[in-house]
């Protein structure tokens, strides 16, 4: 499975101050309530808007982004989806993540369908897939609602995501990316550069959660033993495995795969 949940919330009344970048994940943000400030970091310096009403947003790798109650003392209605894995990062290449916050179409309940995705998440050995339907669903019809006639990838870019995180990229083997720009018929440092433009993550980052999407799937849905997952995604040993997969989840990957066994109904393979 190549989209996978981080965490979910809904928080009819919320008080939080969040300051963040997004390392390795897509976070959908939505406001029915009350009032809230948001800002984004960017090369030409901070944007920044007040949300009354209903909005959706994007957080996504790159940004610093930084959003709070625009009413000190009041809270508001708060609820986001929170996904990492390859179709995550593939929206970000196709544009379909916005870049900034929209006033929530009128064609949809956006609040019950995110409130769907969360009951989803928790409801049987099913879940993660049922999850990630919903997710996308909600993610397509909303640039849809928005943006229908977003333009495809260029050639360039997929080749590059193929082989970064294809269905047939080998995780295992660490990539040569000035071949790899020499592929797509450019230098090193224009391929970085053109690469973080179109997806808001660097080469080497975008390798790496898509190491760690593939870790998620396999402890999430398989009983391997985490040897072989370590080398299914590129590492050479549990230990640095386990470094790398704490310091992008959160998590220990036993305590992340004990997590999602209470979900499963069926024997794992």
């Amino acid at each position: 499975m190549d989209l996978i949940e981080v965490h979910s919330s809904h928080q009819p009344h919320c008080r939080a101050r969040l300051d963040k970048t997004f390392d390795d994940y897509v976070s959908l943000q939505l406001v029915t309530a009350g009032s809230v400030e948001l800002l984004r970091d960017g090369p030409h310096g901070i944007r920044r808007w007040q949300l009354e009403g209903s909005w959706l947003w994007y957080c996504y790798p790159g940004p610093r982004f930084r959003f709070r109650s625009a009413e000190p003392g009041r809270p508001w209605e708060h609820r986001h989806l929170a996904v990492t894995g390859t179709r995550a990062f593939d929206w970000l290449a196709r544009g379909l993540v916005l870049r900034n916050p929209v006033p929530a179409p009128l064609s949809t309940d956006w609040a019950a369908r995110f409130d769907e995705a969360r009951a989803c998440a928790a409801d049987g050995w099913l879940a993660p897939h049922r999850f990630a339907n919903r997710v996308e669903a909600i993610v397509l019809d909303l640039a849809h609602a928005v943006a229908p006639a977003a333009d495809d990838r260029p050639a360039w870019l997929r080749q590059v995501l193929d082989v970064l995180g294809g269905d047939d990229a080998d995780l295992s083997r660490p990539v040569d990316y000035a071949a790899l720009a020499d592929r797509v018929g450019m230098a090193t440092s224009t391929l970085r550069r053109r690469f973080a433009a179109a997806t808001g993550s660097s080469l080497h980052a975008y390798r790496i959660s898509c190491r760690i999407a593939e870790a998620r799937r396999l402890l999430a849905g398989t009983s391997l033993p985490l040897t072989v997952v370590a080398r299914r995604c590129g590492y050479g040993d549990v230990f640095a495995f386990s470094r790398a997969f704490h310091r992008h989840t959160g998590s220990p990957p036993a305590a992340y795969r004990d997590h999602y066994a209470q979900f499963t109904e069926q024997p794992r393979h």
